[in-house]
């Protein structure tokens, strides 16, 4: 069977066999292709496989079986780039981090001072205006509620 036949059968039975067959042909062509995008192995098998998933999802817009190679190519070049710019972005978010977390261990010492006087606020009740007693200073409901 040729491809054309291969992507029919498939998009019409959502044969596996099918699929795999189709796979087979084009993972070269599609991981080859990757590789030389993104220069990294890893980064290439996970790129082939998102296209393949996408080859899964619209086989049908696929209009021949001359085309797939052709299909295959753009798609892997446009997942590529879109690997690449979000690794770029990951790269540059964990330098901001890292560099924040520089500036974070400067001004830890700062909160050194502040914890040990953190348990003294859970002591410290301040009583509103009147003088009212606040709940759990020892005054009944009545008192507390009536302000006396």
């Amino acid at each position: 069977m040729n491809d054309l036949e291969q992507l029919q059968e498939y998009v019409g039975t959502r044969s596996d066999a099918a699929f795999a067959e189709l796979v087979r042909r084009h993972v070269d062509l599609v991981y080859s292709t990757a590789w030389r995008q993104a220069g990294e192995s890893q980064m290439a098998k996970d790129i082939a496989q998102a296209v393949f998933i996408r080859l899964a999802r619209r086989a049908g817009s696929v209009r021949d079986g001359n085309s797939l190679p052709g299909w295959l190519y753009r798609a892997t070049c446009y997942e590529a780039a879109s690997a690449i710019r979000s690794e770029q972005r990951r790269r540059t978010r964990e330098t901001e981090v890292m560099n924040r977390s520089e500036c974070d261990a400067d001004s830890s010492t700062a909160w050194e001072t502040v914890i040990p006087l953190e348990h003294l606020s859970l002591r410290v009740r301040v009583r509103p205006r009147g003088g009212r007693p606040m709940p759990g200073d020892g005054g009944s409901r009545q008192q507390v509620g009536s302000g006396s």
